[in-house]
């Protein structure tokens, strides 16, 4: 059966001249991605680095980097950075490639619309480029032009070292019909924003919701690395994991940190190994430069989590695990930040507009960072992204979230964690973000004070 070319990220480029330099160009810009090797679509063909070189012109190609050699096995000219998630995997992949083969694109938003998967696809198709990025966003695109050349990528360095200044976030849930001399685009699925209903059995539907997300991405693998702090978020994914693969803990801290004791107390509870990550100063400093130009930022706080994401992945390559798991987003589903509780002053509706606003732009400050942090060593695989998970908790009503007078925050998710037979201590454990608790942001905000870090080239 057809399937896609899986990568682990890809530039698409068209333009008015031979492509083939600016192209190899731009893929050693993201050789991190590249654990076997490069590939490039011209075409209908798939070629390796040395054969596409040969060819007399190309005028639009797609570069790809491979993660292992069982991808070279595909022969379409479709290309996913990412998965789709379904039980009828093989059957939705090949309706998704007729689809785009055929042009007809309308009738193929109305499938992605349905899909729960986190991806970009991209495609060579009548002289254009066809690109399709999942309705949160969860993997990095960018999209620039410039005389020359338009081009979608990654990473923005693999468009910036080919000339293209102005650069642009693929917008997510659309498909993009790209021409040298045009962009067009249509979106086929918005991020829900409808109420619910208050006699709904919240915390049930929760954990069904997260059980199914769970089981269908540790599909096909054995164990799995769980990005652990300790807290409830990344417990409850651990918990409900462990019931369909092998789970290891990695948390990552400095020596005698709160979130060392917090982790081994919590691992415990939950009968689960733990692999911990010490860290200093000294060793920060080091790794600091290569993280930088990792995630294309400067940033404390996104230096901070970028941090704990790469060494994270680093353990979870090293171990030989499947992917490497994380919490991420349940605190923007749930109401987990202190900010939402202190905006309650403000009122309801300000507070939901707060929250659905960092859902639908997760795909700007968020997902970026954490993708690319952990690219040279692992997959990213986010369970709480969701999107069924994101359509059902963004509407469950505020009080169900947070509540001002105990001053709880992911009310909800705790009540969820203890209905799913997990220990109630973990569940309603208070917890600061692993950026704080773990020493981390200390150190690098330390660096940083003595300008000891390097802009990303």
């Amino acid at each position: 059966m057809s399937k896609f070319l899986e990568t682990n990220g890809f530039i698409g480029m068209i333009g008015e001249v031979d492509l083939k330099k600016e192209l190899i160009k731009s893929l050693e810009k993201m050789s991190h991605r590249a654990w076997k090797q490069f590939s490039i679509i011209n075409n209908k063909e798939i070629l390796e680095v040395e054969d596409y070189l040969e060819e007399a012109n190309s005028k639009i190609s797609i570069g790809c980097c491979i993660t292992n050699d069982t991808e070279q096995q595909s022969r379409n000219n479709i290309v996913i950075h990412g998965k789709i998630y379904s039980h009828e995997n093989n059957e939705l992949t090949n309706r998704i490639i007729d689809f785009i083969n055929s042009d007809k694109l309308k009738e193929l938003g109305y499938i992605l619309k349905e899909i729960d998967s986190n991806y970009n696809i991209i495609s060579i198709n009548n002289n254009e480029l066809i690109v399709i990025r999942d309705p949160l966003g969860t993997k990095p695109l960018y999209i620039g032009k410039s005389n020359k050349i338009t081009a979608v990528a990654t990473e923005k360095k693999a468009l910036e070292v080919i000339g293209i200044k102005i650069i642009q976030e693929v917008y997510p849930g659309s498909i993009y019909r790209i021409k040298h001399n045009s962009i067009k685009y249509n979106t086929f699925r918005e991020i829900n924003r409808n109420i619910i209903s208050r006699t709904d059995n919240h915390a049930k539907k929760i954990i069904d919701i997260l059980n199914e997300s769970i089981e269908k991405r540790v599909n096909g693998m054995k164990k799995i690395g769980v990005g652990f702090s300790g807290g409830l978020d990344s417990s409850l994914l651990a918990y409900l994991a462990s019931k369909y693969v092998e789970v290891k803990l990695i948390s990552v801290h400095k020596k005698n940190s709160r979130d060392e004791r917090i982790t081994d107390k919590a691992a415990s509870k939950l009968d689960l190994e733990i692999e911990h990550i010490t860290i200093d100063e000294e060793y920060i400093r080091k790794i600091l430069p290569t993280i930088e130009y990792l995630i294309e930022d400067n940033q404390l706080m996104n230096l901070s989590i970028a941090t704990i994401m790469f060494l994270s992945a680093k353990r979870v390559n090293k171990l030989k695990l499947g992917g490497l798991f994380v919490g991420q987003l349940a605190d923007e589903l749930f109401g987990g930040y202190s900010k939402y509780l202190i905006s309650l002053e403000k009122g309801k509706e300000h507070v939901n507009k707060m929250l659905y606003n960092d859902i639908r732009y997760a795909y700007r400050n968020n997902f970026p960072r954490d993708e690319k942090s952990v690219s040279p060593f692992s997959y990213l695989v986010m369970p709480y992204s969701s999107i069924n998970l994101v359509d059902y908790s963004i509407g469950i009503p505020l009080e169900f979230k947070i509540t001002q007078k105990e001053l709880i925050r992911k009310k909800i998710l705790r009540e969820a964690a203890i209905t799913s037979g997990m220990n109630k201590d973990i569940a309603n454990e208070p917890k600061k973000a692993a950026q704080y608790s773990s020493g981390t942001q200390n150190i690098i905000r330390k660096i940083i004070k003595n300008n000891e870090t390097n802009k990303y080239n």
